[in-house]
């Protein structure tokens, strides 16, 4: 470190770029930077990363780099390539009560492929770029013990560009943007030890646009306010309850398709919108660990399949109600005389009621699974590098709406074990999972809609046994 007049103080840190450090050809260090080129599986690349922190005034901030470049080719799938770039700023600044914090980021990814042209209608190139950049501030104050007041202004942003061009064809070109813009309030107060209180206020609003050879877009705006409390009534137990609203924005499949069937440049979907209760506990009751959560949601909007123009098309729907339960449980066999070994589980239930509006009768949520749960023991053989175990897991059945057609899916209970032999300078593990288990597709096709008569049933049975064999090696430094 080399520190400077006027509490100026500067440091630089290196870090090898660890993703392409397979077999490196050439490796270049300068201050703040390291450059190497390396080749893994046959896909050459340049790599590295550096990092910069100042401290000016009491303002720390980090600058941190990353870029690789690869590239791959093969004369029958032609070459393929990626390219990635990511800045980061983070920085910090703390006076008395006041604290104020700033990030931002710009990642860009870039992926291509050029395929052999001597093929009829053959990907001649294909080029997809990801662009995005958040930034974020915010400032915090203290007042008095046990009350913390805050602020943040944050805005992110992404583009997706994606084009082809085709052998004898014209080169096509889509491309996704979307951008947010977040303004949050936020109090937190601690009258108890034992007792925490937060409210927060956000309000958001957003973009989504697509273009290719027409053009659709919407926008929204959505407030988010949050209540909470939490309370620790004694040493390792937790209880949390929330009401709040979740927003989810409409994704770029729902409009497009929106736009496809009914032409209109803004969109008529709204984002999917619910107020929401929580509550949780968490408990430590000696080698025993237990965790369980609940939700109760009144739904303002959701995005069903609907009757439109030339067939199906997402539809923002009101009403309908949602509830949830999660249970998870862990066990240290430990005093049972078992010091290696740990059971564990996890259940979750589903339900679900929203109007349908194809049929006029209530139903719940496409794709919800009413209920499923796991169960795994582990163990390991103390100075053997050995360690094993079983797992199974169940579910029941899932539909799947769409305006003619119920999809209904259902997993049969299934099981699988594992063991692994970890040395130290290696791991093999062999495992098989799915054993008994497998997938039952049911597809019920319906004249004209499901509200017309069943015309046909279809289905499918798939097997979900796999067997796997792995080998890993740490690198070496």
């Amino acid at each position: 470190m080399r520190q400077l007049g006027g509490g100026i103080a500067i440091s630089f840190f290196l870090t090898a770029p660890v993703a392409l450090a397979g077999n490196t050809l050439l490796s270049l260090h300068v201050p703040a930077a390291d450059l190497s080129v390396a080749s893994t599986t046959g896909a050459p690349g340049v790599g590295g990363t550096a990092a910069l922190n100042v401290d000016l005034a009491g303002l720390a901030t980090e600058i941190k780099g990353d870029a690789h470049a690869s590239r791959r080719s093969s004369a029958l799938a032609g070459e393929n390539g990626t390219r990635s770039a990511t800045v980061e700023v983070d920085s910090n600044w703390h006076r008395g009560i006041v604290a104020l914090a700033l990030k931002a980021q710009r990642k860009l990814d870039i992926e291509q492929h050029d395929g052999p042209t001597t093929q009829t209608l053959y990907v001649a190139h294909s080029e997809q770029q990801n662009d995005s950049t958040h930034a974020s501030a915010t400032l915090t104050v203290q007042p008095v013990s046990g009350l913390t007041l805050a602020a943040t202004a944050q805005n992110t942003s992404t583009a997706t560009i994606q084009s082809e061009t085709f052998v004898g064809q014209a080169s096509a070109t889509s491309q996704v943007a979307s951008s947010r813009a977040i303004e949050a309030f936020m109090a937190t107060w601690k009258p108890l030890p034992q007792l925490t209180a937060e409210a927060d206020a956000r309000l958001a609003e957003g973009t989504l646009r697509l273009q290719n050879s027409s053009l659709a877009q919407l926008r929204w705006q959505a407030a988010e306010p949050r209540l909470a409390l939490s309370l620790t009534p004694f040493s390792g137990a937790r209880l949390s309850l929330a009401i709040d609203r979740s927003v989810v924005p409409v994704g770029p499949a729902d409009l497009a398709a929106w736009h496809a069937a009914t032409g209109d440049l803004e969109s008529g979907l709204r984002p999917n919108t619910a107020d929401e209760m929580h509550a949780g506990l968490d408990d430590q009751l000696g080698p025993l660990s237990l965790k369980a959560a609940f939700t109760f949601a009144a739904l303002s909007s959701t995005t069903v399949l609907a009757e439109g123009p030339g067939g199906q098309i997402p539809q923002s729907i009101s009403g309908g109600s949602r509830q949830s339960a999660d249970f998870a449980m862990a066990l240290s066999m430990a005093p049972l005389g078992f010091s290696h070994a740990k059971l564990s589980s996890h259940a979750a239930f589903r339900h679900s009621q929203i109007r349908d509006p194809v049929t006029g009768r209530v139903r719940g949520l496409s794709g919800e699974i009413p209920a499923k749960a796991n169960v795994k023991l582990t163990d390991a053989l103390p100075g053997s590098g050995v360690s094993f175990g079983l797992d199974g897991e169940m579910g029941t059945r899932a539909h799947y709406y769409q305006v003619a057609e119920d999809t209904a899916i259902t997993n049969a209970p299934s099981a699988g074990a594992f063991i692994k032999y970890n040395p130290g300078p290696f791991a093999l593990t062999l495992s098989v999972n799915g054993l008994g288990g497998g997938t039952d597709q049911q597809n019920y096709f319906y004249q004209g809609s499901r509200a017309g008569a069943l015309a046909a049933i279809s289905r499918s049975e798939f097997s979900s046994t796999t067997i796997g064999l792995s080998f890993s090696k740490a690198l070496e430094d």
